[in-house]
């Protein structure tokens, strides 16, 4: 199945990373080091291959989640998970050296996009989930999140899920795990750009389907599948 090769989507990955600064480590229980409540596993990999496969701009986090969410609105409680002094001391300087500098990356690269005529804009965010949560299995092996209320995104939902489905072999929902409309990089960019000039679309992919011997062709399925979503806009 070949990808048509425009348009040519951003492509960004919030959760890309488990680093952590050496001198913040000893803030956070060290059992949370490498897993995914520290960054999406197999998520940076993934977004890298679509880049590659769909020809797009990427952008990719740089810093633990733990530390500071690049996925969070700096007004929500859970943007870092330091507290106290620890959170006083060293939250303005991750919010100016990793979060404030990667958000801008990501609307210039908009920005840039819109200037030259490309409209709409598709910003595909991609993360992983785990498959068991509270105890409980998830369903769900592709999700795509979006905002219900943009008709855009809601015929691009659409459209995705409907060729993903048609592909086989996995079980693909919209708005899965997560509802597309709470807190998120693409719902705050949502609230720059009008539904007809910007597709703030998540991807989300369990993380147990992400591994070495099988991430090679999820990305080829999502890349092919992408690409003719995008070429119905």
């Amino acid at each position: 199945m070949s990808t048509p090769p425009n348009p040519k989507p951003i492509l960004s990955c919030e959760h890309a990373t488990e680093f952590i600064p050496k001198k913040l480590e000893p803030y956070f229980p060290s059992k949370l080091f490498g897993t995914h409540e520290s960054y999406d596993l197999g998520a940076l990999p993934l977004a890298k291959l679509l880049a590659k496969s769909l020809g797009g701009q990427g952008f990719y986090g740089s810093i633990s989640r733990l530390a500071i969410d690049l996925n969070r609105d700096l007004a929500n409680p859970h943007i870092t998970r330091l507290k106290g002094e620890a959170r006083e001391r060293y939250f303005m300087e991750l919010r100016e050296r990793y979060y404030a500098p990667y958000r801008l990356k990501v609307k210039e690269a908009i920005a840039t996009e819109l200037a030259s005529g490309s409209t709409p804009v598709v910003h595909l965010s991609i993360h992983s989930f785990t498959r068991i949560f509270k105890d409980d299995e998830r369903k769900t092996d592709i999700g795509i999140l979006y905002d219900d209320t943009r008709a855009g995104e809601l015929r691009f939902a659409r459209t995705l899920q409907k060729f993903l489905q048609k592909a086989g072999g996995y079980r693909v929902h919209r708005n899965r795990p997560y509802y597309g409309k709470t807190d998120g990089h693409t719902s705050k960019l949502r609230s720059f750009y009008s539904e007809e000039r910007y597709l703030g679309i998540e991807i989300e992919v369990c993380n147990d389907l992400l591994g070495e011997e099988n991430l090679a062709s999820m990305a080829s399925l999502l890349a092919a599948n992408l690409g003719l979503a995008m070429a119905c806009l």
